[in-house]
């Protein structure tokens, strides 16, 4: 993601200024509606809130979990979501000193997404996957080193497109990186909804659904080729600017 990786938003910033800047500059978006938004974008897309424990992504990720149940981890999953939509909804005007300072946010919320259901010590994912195009683990501390270091630029422009930014960190944390041995796509939701609460913007809502979601999924090794990469965002950025 040459581009993103810089921190060049083009011309979206103009469309902020005229649109978004007037559309959402009224009553602040309260912490329920966030939840129920929130909530309801979970059940539609995480197979963990609707009872479904999936090991098969990587061969060392059945060893991360702790062998919770598929209805307990459904409970689990939806209460931990909630905790985290609450926890990014009380910082959503916490100023970062820091990339460094950002990323351990981030996989805070993460570790609450994930609690009780992976075991502590394995949050980052630690082996490669057959089944998808995730950036190898040789190559994870450097993408993530980047995505942190776009991310919190894109916090401190005052100008920078909301949607344009969550896009970003959803995609990053979930398609590119895919982070943590479990709960990326319900994590990448947690903290594409805090860039959206922080400029008071409405949620999305996943039309389509999970197969809408994933037919945007890399079709190559993310990290391998910056131009495909970037490819890649632009068509996830067009399919996610649609959900609004």
């Amino acid at each position: 993601m040459s581009e993103i990786i810089k921190g060049e938003s083009g011309n979206t910033e103009n469309i902020f200024d005229s649109l978004s800047s007037v559309e959402f500059a009224g009553n602040q978006i309260s912490v329920e509606t966030y939840l129920q938004d929130a909530e309801r974008n979970l059940l539609a897309m995480s197979r963990t809130a609707q009872g479904v424990v999936d090991t098969s992504a990587s061969a060392k990720k059945a060893e991360s979990m702790t062998g919770v149940s598929g209805e307990a981890a459904a409970d689990l999953a939806r209460q931990n979501f909630k905790t985290a939509i609450r926890e990014a909804y009380n910082n959503k005007e916490r100023k970062f000193t820091s990339p460094e300072e950002l990323k351990g946010f981030i996989e805070g919320l993460a570790t609450i997404v994930n609690s009780g259901i992976v075991k502590e010590g394995s949050l980052i994912r630690s082996s490669d996957s057959e089944k998808y195009p995730y950036v190898r683990i040789a190559n994870l501390n450097n993408y993530m080193d980047k995505f942190y270091k776009n991310l919190y630029e894109r916090i401190q422009n005052p100008k920078a497109d909301p949607v344009e930014s969550a896009a970003f960190a959803e995609f990053g944390i979930d398609f590119g990186g895919h982070f943590f041995a479990d709960g990326c796509g319900k994590t990448a939701k947690v903290v594409s909804s805090f860039m959206l609460m922080r400029h008071n913007h409405k949620l999305p809502e996943y039309k389509g659904g999970r197969s809408a979601y994933y037919a945007n999924q890399l079709k190559q090794i993310a990290g391998e080729d910056e131009n495909a990469d970037e490819a890649g965002y632009q068509k996830f950025l067009e399919y996610y600017r649609e959900l609004f």
